[in-house]
């Protein structure tokens, strides 16, 4: 993605935030990737730090290292980083 040199300052700050988002999410291959209904179901509801996006960043890591039903190991509590652990 490239931005003009005189981008608002909010729009740079944003595009920071969701590339370093980004990384962290994929630090070990996996990826977001997209919730079945089934899936949101028992490991929602999505509120406080238990959010879709972090959902999605885990299905990636754990499926990408084999694990098939992820969702019986999902922990809301934890976040990305410390599934990477869990997922190894």
């Amino acid at each position: 993605m490239a931005l003009s040199s005189d981008a608002p300052k909010r729009v740079l700050e944003e595009a920071t935030v969701r590339a370093a988002s980004g990384r962290a999410d994929q630090g070990a291959r996996g990826g977001q990737v997209e919730l079945t209904e089934q899936e949101k179901e028992r490991v929602g509801p999505f509120e406080g730090s238990n959010n879709y996006r972090k959902a999605t960043a885990v299905k990636g890591l754990m499926t990408d290292t084999g694990v098939d039903d992820w969702t019986a190991y999902y922990d809301p509590t934890l976040s990305v980083d410390e599934r990477r652990e869990i997922a190894k």
